[in-house]
């Protein structure tokens, strides 16, 4: 995701940065305002393509200053006016969730860390943990009202970001995460917690 400041553009790409197809093209939509407010940037968006379309409202969170922001994906996303949108803004209180935006230094410090293949049992025993808890969260989610499109991609993203955070390069095709999930699957001392992951 690209942002000028009349323009938010996005691209889909895998998660080694490749083009995610080859006739994918960029999605850009026209920014006609922002807002801070609740400790969040609001850009009031409408689609080049289709001005008439009704205005669309991304909201991003600052998770580390020039690092990491936050997609949201629990909030609402079209509205008839800016007035509508602004009404909204003023009472957006909720705890965010979302898909991390990672600056490009911080892209390239993801891919300095250790090879998903030297993963230790004990790293990947934690990397369990972190996932099950997280998919308590996820469950919670989905019982709300109104649950929040894009939880499935929320859930991807953190099968990757918790790999960062232990410290190995999370930006690997997927080829080689299942590859690394098969790792451990089949060694006696990790099979069974690697079966949690997908009951």
């Amino acid at each position: 995701m690209t942002f000028s400041k009349e323009a938010l553009i996005s691209r889909q790409l895998n998660w080694d940065l490749a083009n995610w197809d080859a006739q994918n093209k960029a999605d850009t939509q026209n920014i006609i305002a922002a807002a801070k407010a609740n400790g969040n940037i609001y850009f009031y968006l409408n689609n080049v393509r289709d001005p008439a379309k009704p205005i669309r409202l991304n909201t991003i969170k600052i998770v580390q200053p020039s690092k990491e922001l936050m997609l949201v994906i629990n909030t609402e996303e079209s509205f008839a006016d800016t007035i509508s949108a602004r009404n909204y803004i003023k009472q957006d209180i909720d705890k965010k969730y979302g898909m991390v935006l990672y600056s490009e230094n911080e892209i390239h410090q993801l891919q300095k860390q250790k090879s998903i293949d030297t993963m230790t049992v004990k790293d990947f025993k934690m990397y369990v943990t972190k996932m099950l808890h997280f998919r308590i969260e996820m469950d919670s989610l989905s019982k709300l009202p109104g649950s929040p499109d894009g939880l499935i991609y929320y859930g991807y993203s953190m099968m990757r970001n918790i790999i960062g955070q232990l410290g190995y390069n999370p930006l690997i095709a997927n080829d080689a995460y299942n590859k690394f999930i098969l790792r451990f699957k089949n060694d006696p001392e990790t099979k069974k917690i690697t079966e949690q992951l997908f009951k």
